[in-house]
């Protein structure tokens, strides 16, 4: 199972393609404040695995651990 972070941007609706994993979006574990990469860190530091945002330009910040 991974932990999976919803940026706010991203339709709610998606969610229930994500069977089998936790997601949570931006604002559920208090990170709805952040933006761009002080989110991405966040997100990191929170132990998510997966962002999911349809902001592509921040999405090769995400480092593979």
């Amino acid at each position: 199972m991974r932990r999976v972070l919803f940026d706010e941007n991203v339709l709610e609706g998606i969610r229930g393609h994500f069977t089998g994993n936790t997601v949570e979006t931006a604002p559920e574990p208090g990170l709805a404040e952040l933006a761009n990469g002080d989110l991405i860190e966040a997100a990191d530091k929170a132990g998510f695995d997966v962002f999911v945002t349809d902001h592509i330009r921040f999405t090769p910040r995400w480092r593979r651990r």
